[in-house]
C-alpha cells in the first residue's frame, strides 16, 4: 500500500508504528476528496489502548491546537481515558518524534501514546 512502518527502541523495546499520514499517502493518491475536518491518528499501546478500547482510532481534531488540548478533550468524552492520558509518566510520540503536551498537533498527525514501563 506504499506505507512504510517506522520501528524505535522504547526501554528496550522495539516498537514498530505505521508512518504517519501524509499529503503523498496511498489514501490521498486515492482520488477521493480531502475530508473538511482535521482527522489525526491517535495509536495506544499497553494500559492505554485498554483504556481506549483499541490500539488506533482516526479522530476528528476539533478545536484542538495542542496535544494537550487533546488529552483534555478526549477526558471530557471518556472519563477513564482522559485520566489514563493525564498520567505525567505518558510519553507522546508525535509523527515519530517525542512531544510534549505544549506541542501543535495539525490535520494528519500521528499521535502515539505510551504508558510507563516498569521492570528490571
Amino acid at each position: 500500500d506504499g506505507d512504510t512502518l517506522a520501528s524505535f527502541l522504547f526501554h528496550g523495546m522495539r516498537l514498530r508504528l505505521p508512518s504517519p499520514m501524509m499529503k503523498g499517502s496511498s489514501q490521498a493518491q486515492t482520488g477521493c476528496p480531502p475530508s473538511p475536518a482535521r482527522l489525526a491518528r491517535l495509536l495506544f499501546f499497553g494500559k492505554l489502548a485498554d483504556a481506549a478500547g483499541a490500539r488506533q482510532r482516526d479522530l476528528p481534531l476539533g478545536d484542538a491546537q495542542t496535544v494537550g488540548d487533546l488529552v483534555s478533550a478526549l477526558g471530557k468524552q471518556e472519563a477513564a481515558l482522559g485520566a489514563a492520558l493525564q498520567e505525567k509518566s505518558v510519553r507522546v510520540i508525535v509523527n515519530e518524534k517525542m512531544a510534549a503536551r505544549d506541542s501543535a498537533i495539525s490535520d494528519g498527525d500521528e499521535i502515539a501514546f505510551l504508558p510507563p514501563v516498569s521492570g528490571g
